[in-house]
């Protein structure tokens, strides 16, 4: 009886055991670098067209004495990259884009720089490393670059941009 219970006890546990099959494996979710795909660090449009970035390397943060920046985009092609600088540390709120503030942006697309001149930053929570460098933030933005060089400059349109890091 002993030995009857002892194989049905090591059957049971070769069946429980097994590995499930094909089908009934969960789905692993898709992911680039360390973020997932569905929580971008960055979701913009630009001049209607939306842009999305959804990988930590699309962000890179920096602080120089009391300044502090963010740069979100396609860091290697400098297409689509925009650099907010901070003149002190950010702390949620909402901050005009006119280049006149404590917070300005540059759009950078294929390597050329444009200035915003007209915009709101809304910051809803913020946070930093010990050593100071930004590593959470969440904000929404919308912006419009210079206009005084066009036509030899295009204008863009930035709307419904979305910052989730962390």
């Amino acid at each position: 009886m002993k030995k009857t219970i002892a194989v049905l006890l090591i059957l049971a546990c070769i069946f429980s055991c097994q590995k499930k099959k094909k089908s009934e494996e969960e789905p692993t979710p898709t992911t680039t670098g360390t973020t997932p795909i569905d929580d971008p660090m960055i979701t913009v449009k630009i001049n209607d067209t939306t842009y999305t970035c959804p990988s930590l390397s699309c962000v890179s943060a920096y602080k120089s004495g009391s300044i502090r920046g963010l740069a979100i985009g396609d860091q290697s092609a400098k297409k689509n990259l925009f650099r907010f600088t901070f003149l002190s540390m950010p702390t949620a709120g909402t901050y005009p884009l006119d280049g006149s503030g404590t917070v300005s942006l540059q759009y950078v697309n294929n390597n050329t720089y444009y200035n915003v001149k007209a915009g709101t930053l809304n910051i809803t929570s913020v946070d930093t490393t010990d050593r100071g460098v930004i590593d959470h933030f969440r904000a929404t933005f919308s912006a419009k670059t210079d206009t005084t060089l066009a036509p030899q400059y295009p204008v863009f349109k930035i709307t419904e941009g979305i910052i989730k890091i962390k």
